[in-house]
This record gives C-alpha cells, structure tokens and sequence, in this order.
C-alpha cells in the first residue's frame, strides 16, 4: 500500500510518499483527509493506492 501525504492546509506542497509493505495491511485503515504524525510532523493523507 503506497499512502500519498501533504501537509495539512491550503497550497500546492511537495508530497511524500510513505510505502507500507506486508500482506496484512488493509486499506481499511487509512483513508483520504485522515491526519497522522510521522516523527513529530503532521501529515494529511492526500491518496491511498494499493
């Protein structure tokens, strides 16, 4: 599963991709507009791929 983030808020930011490999990660788990921290900066999801 490949999740697309951006920082939260308005404008045209760079992205960063975060890829979560293994069989037993549901897509379920993450959706689009879900915000999460990733080493103390916050991050809102723009895409979920599989």
């Amino acid at each position: 599963m490949t999740l697309i983030l951006v920082p939260p808020g308005r404008g045209q930011w760079r992205t960063t991709t975060l890829r979560i490999d293994g069989d037993r990660t549901a897509p379920l788990f993450f959706r689009v507009g879900q915000r999460i921290e990733l080493g103390g900066v916050l991050f809102r999801i723009s895409k979920v791929l599989p």
